[in-house]
Parts: C-alpha cells; structure tokens; sequence
C-alpha cells in the first residue's frame, strides 16, 4: 500500500498541484509528481535507530543542494512558493493516506490476523512524518532527457529539477531536523521488544539444535564424544539465555561467556597478525591472506554478544 499505492496517489496529488498552480504542462507536471512520490530508506533510519524506535517503524530518505541558473523567468519569491506548494502537498498527501486508507483496509477486512497488525495513531502520524525525498528523487530528477521525441527540449526540465530539490530540501530539512522531537513528543519506543524478540529466536534456536543433537547421538556414524562435546556447548548456551531472559538465576553465565568471547577475539587478533606478517615476508600470497583473514572474520562474526 505505501510503496505503491501511496506512491500513485502522491504522484497524482503532485501532478494536478503542479499543473493547476505552476502551469506545467500534464506530461511535465506527471514527470514531476514520479520524481518526488518514492521515498529513501536512509536518512530518516539512522536518525530513528538512534532513538530506539521499533524496527517496524524505520524508514527515511536522503538527498541534497538547489539550481536557480537556468530559471530566470521565475523570481525568486514564486519560486520559494511554487516549491511550498509541492512540498506542502508531497507530505499532506502521506499524512492523510496513513490516516485514511487504515480505516478503508479495517472496514474490508475484519480477520483478527488484520486486527493485530494495527497500529495507534501516534505511530501512523511518525509513519507519515518520516515520508522524506532524497537520492532517488534526486536520482530520477536528474535522469529526465533533454528532449523529447522529435528533438523539442522536454518541456520546464529545470523547473522541475527545482522543484525536486526544494521537496528534497524541505522534507529533510524541516521533517528531518525534526524527526528526533517528534518521536520523543509521540513517546514512541520499543521498550526493548526488539531485543527480547531475538532472544526469544536465539533460544528457541537453542532448543531445536539440542533436539537434533539428541537424535544425531542414536545414528550409528556420529560419536559419542563428539555429540557430547556439541551438547554439552549448547546446554551452556541455552542456560546462558534462559539467565538473560529471567527464566533461571544467571550463575554467572553471562560473564563467563563473556570472557570466552574475548579469549576467543584476542586469539583470532593474534592469527591475523601471523598471516600479515608472512604477507610481508612474501611466504604467502595477497589474496590467500585475505582468504583466510574472511574466514577469521566470519568465525569473529559467530560470537554470541
């Protein structure tokens, strides 16, 4: 719905503003109104990760600097309005879709499953909010031809490209400079669901490996000692996430996995280290260093934090 559909409609709401107000002619003003109506998933994202906003929510878009040289004919005083209007309608477009289509989708579908993907209204007005242009805007702006078919310049290509950047600059300006304010005004947070979540999935994990393990012990091919080495780890792992999760008391596990992970880490350091070196004195080639460094770093990547 919002990655299409509101797309449309935005496309729409932008072309019928930029014809009615701007006087672009309705292929341009439909150009524009492409141009601007998706959204990057950048900016918007890192600033919302760093406020802890639940996962569900993050979204954004990033982009940049504005072109007046070719646009003379305009003053600057219509330009800065006509670049309102579109901004101003690119966003009411998004806010009134999050607070519209929800309704129109409750009203069609009364599953429970549809019921328990609702979300509040604070969150829907963050989701409208977090709608910023950026680098694909920009990126589609900037890839309009100069001329049509039969040679003719594409008609108010600069204009458009202006209006492009002031949307981009408006909605990363005004509703990203803002975004942090917003989220802590609509009090919206996780309230470490996230983390419980992978939890839940790391011990849930854990259960069915010990499962495998357990019927892997009764084949004929598998060893003893080996399927007790591999039980005996992950019944450690599992009590270490029973403990973190509140389900048994933490004797200790979290530390000393802890110092096992930096035992570990201090000795795949030391392995890195012995292979630059014999890079160095030309006993090994370039790309067999880095061949085994990827697989230390893979191994690295492994640990449990």
């Amino acid at each position: 719905m919002v990655s299409v559909g509101l797309v449309l409609v935005t496309m729409g709401a932008v072309a019928v503003v930029a014809h009615t107000l701007v006087g672009l002619p309705w292929a341009a003003a439909f150009a524009l109104g492409a141009v601007i109506s998706p959204t990057d998933p950048l900016a918007a994202g890192l600033i919302m990760r760093t406020l802890n906003v639940p996962r569900r929510l993050v979204s954004a878009a990033e982009g940049e600097r504005t072109i007046v040289q070719s646009l003379s004919d305009y003053s600057m005083g219509t330009l800065l309005g006509y670049g309102l209007a579109i901004a101003g309608v690119t966003v009411l477009t998004r806010m009134v879709w999050f607070f519209t289509m929800p309704y129109v989708v409750r009203a069609l579908d009364r599953r429970p499953s549809q019921r328990d993907r609702r979300i509040p209204a604070r969150n829907r007005f963050l989701l409208g909010w977090i709608g910023m242009r950026g680098a694909v805007s920009l990126a589609a702006a900037l890839s309009i031809p100069l001329t049509v078919d039969g040679g003719a310049p594409f008609p108010d290509r600069e204009l458009i490209l202006f209006l492009t950047f002031a949307v981009i600059f408006v909605t990363l300006v005004v509703q990203g400079l803002s975004l942090p304010a917003v989220i802590r005004r609509l009090h919206i947070s996780d309230d470490g669901a996230a983390e419980t979540e992978e939890l839940k999935a790391r011990l849930g994990a854990t259960k069915a490996a010990l499962a495998q393990i357990d019927a892997l012990a009764q084949e004929d091919w598998t060893r003893d000692d080996t399927m007790e080495r591999m039980r005996a780890a992950y019944e450690y792992r599992k009590r270490r996430l029973a403990a973190r999760a509140g389900k048994i008391e933490d004797d200790g596990y979290e530390d000393r996995s802890l110092q096992y992970q930096q035992a570990v880490q201090i000795v795949l350091g030391a392995q890195r280290d012995a292979l630059v070196e014999l890079r160095r004195q030309g006993a090994i080639s370039n790309e067999t260093m880095n061949r085994v460094i990827q697989e230390l770093d893979l191994e690295e990547s492994r640990l449990e934090i």
